[in-house]
C-alpha cells in the first residue's frame, strides 16, 4: 500500500506548458522541483505562473462562488420539491 506514511516516496512527472495557469500555481505550490536543466528557466516559469494566476484569482473566485451559489439553489429546489411530495 503506497502513501503517506508508509515510507513510500511518491515522484510524479509533468509537462506543465500545456496545462492552465491554476494547474499551474497548484502545482508550483503543492509540489517540489528536483531537478531543472537550467535553474533560471524553472525560476522564470515559477514567476510568470504566480502572476498569471494572480492576474485570474478575481475570475476564479468569481467563476467558485457562482458555481456554489447555482448547486445551492439546485439543491435548495430539489429539497422543496422532496418536502412538497411527501
Amino acid at each position: 500500500m503506497d502513501g503517506p506514511g508508509d515510507g513510500s516516496t511518491r515522484v510524479a512527472v509533468a509537462a506543465l506548458n500545456r496545462l492552465g495557469s491554476a494547474i499551474w500555481h497548484a502545482i508550483l505550490r503543492d509540489a517540489r522541483l528536483l531537478w531543472a536543466r537550467i535553474p533560471e528557466t524553472a525560476a522564470d516559469f515559477a514567476a510568470r505562473t504566480l502572476k498569471e494566476y494572480l492576474a485570474l484569482k478575481p475570475y476564479l473566485d468569481r467563476y467558485d462562488r457562482d458555481l456554489f451559489r447555482q448547486s445551492a439553489m439546485t439543491i435548495d429546489r430539489e429539497l422543496i420539491a422532496a418536502l412538497g411530495a411527501t
